[in-house]
């Protein structure tokens, strides 16, 4: 079976996304604790998290098409 969701896609895309802001600023931003954001820069979160994603996806104003590697269009 096709893998559907590649965490360290995921990841990558974000770091990309939150630019130079660490876990730290994420979770003040965004309102996700900062161990949430750390699983989720690090890709060890099993990613079952919407809320967490679409957060971030608003607050930096990137596609979650994009963090989820469907499209190569960062920008809403």
């Amino acid at each position: 079976m096709k893998k559907i969701f590649d965490r360290k896609i995921a990841s990558e895309r974000i770091r990309i996304g939150i630019g130079d802001d660490d876990a730290h600023t994420v979770a003040e931003k965004t309102g996700i604790s900062e161990a949430e954001v750390k699983r989720i820069l690090n890709g060890t979160d099993e990613m079952a998290y919407s809320e967490p994603l679409i957060a971030i996806a608003r607050t930096y104003g990137v596609s979650m098409d994009w963090i989820l590697g469907l499209t190569d269009e960062m920008r809403r």
